[in-house]
């Protein structure tokens, strides 16, 4: 992340628009995360680029296949109609070729996802998962290049079904759309996106670190329980994610049950 913040411009986002993906929801009701692409070209060698990102969700952004980040759920949860969280990133080390992309990930974070007791409520802030996006881009020469969100973009939906920061997650291998991320991918099927108003919520840089994965951990124990289930034991309670290596058969469903109740469900494409 960039340190010298008296150099971003009180509106890094002046020349973006608020784009968005069709809704499309999951069996549960949930607001499945949409994918956004924006491919451009350099036309020669490049002194800095800098990127200011933000997302009604969450969002994970990519350029030319490579994370953006290591930042985890960014930009974090706000009062989303009053304060809006954006970062802002040095990513000069991606412009590497001639032919880049831009893409996006966006979830719904606690925008729109089921929050609350006795069942919650879904979309407490909106049900429009959506991106805002400034890549400025100084050449040697100093003329500058700004690729921002607008309805140039491409939009399209991946593997994942849902992702729920309370209800889990489920992933269908079958639809992943593998280097959706990098220049080479065909993006002829996507459709566009729509722009929306511009947000009213006041764009501020976060004043705390961000979420970020700082450990790996082995397991401690691993058991059977008496209906056959395979239990893993970490020996202390965290939040973090599952890697698991895993063996069936093509169409099966394996589904992972953390202690507080959060379920992923991962539907096997290549079987291993």
């Amino acid at each position: 992340m960039l340190s010298h913040l008296e150099d971003i411009p009180a509106n890094p986002f002046a020349k973006s628009n608020l784009i968005t993906a069709p809704i499309t929801f999951a069996p549960n009701g949930a607001v499945r995360p949409a994918l956004f692409r924006k491919i451009f070209e350099l036309s020669r060698k490049v002194q800095k680029a800098r990127l200011y990102i933000t997302a009604q969700g969450v969002y994970e952004a990519h350029i030319n296949g490579h994370r953006v980040s290591d930042h985890i759920l960014a930009p974090g949860w706000t009062s989303y109609k009053h304060h809006l969280n954006y970062q802002t990133f040095d990513v000069t080390s991606l412009m590497q070729s001639k032919e880049q992309v831009l893409a996006v990930e966006v979830g719904e974070g606690w925008f729109c996802t089921r929050l609350g007791f006795n069942g919650g409520k879904r979309c407490h802030y909106g049900d429009r998962l959506a991106l805002l996006a400034q890549l400025e881009v100084i050449f040697e020469d100093g003329e500058i290049l700004i690729i921002n969100s607008d309805d140039s973009w491409k939009t399209s939906v991946g593997p994942i079904i849902s992702s729920e920061i309370y209800d889990g997650e489920v992933y269908d291998a079958f639809l992943m759309a593998k280097g959706w991320n990098k220049s080479s991918f065909d993006d002829s099927g996507w459709m566009g996106v729509e722009q929306l108003d511009f947000p009213t919520a006041k764009l501020v840089a976060p004043k705390g670190p961000p979420v970020r994965k700082i450990e790996t951990l082995k397991a401690k124990r691993v058991l059977k329980s008496p209906k056959g289930k395979t239990i893993v034991d970490f020996g202390q309670n965290i939040v973090g994610w599952v890697h698991v290596r895993v063996s069936g058969s093509k169409g099966d469903k394996i589904v992972l049950t953390h202690t507080e109740g959060t379920q992923v469900h991962l539907r096997v494409y290549n079987p291993q």
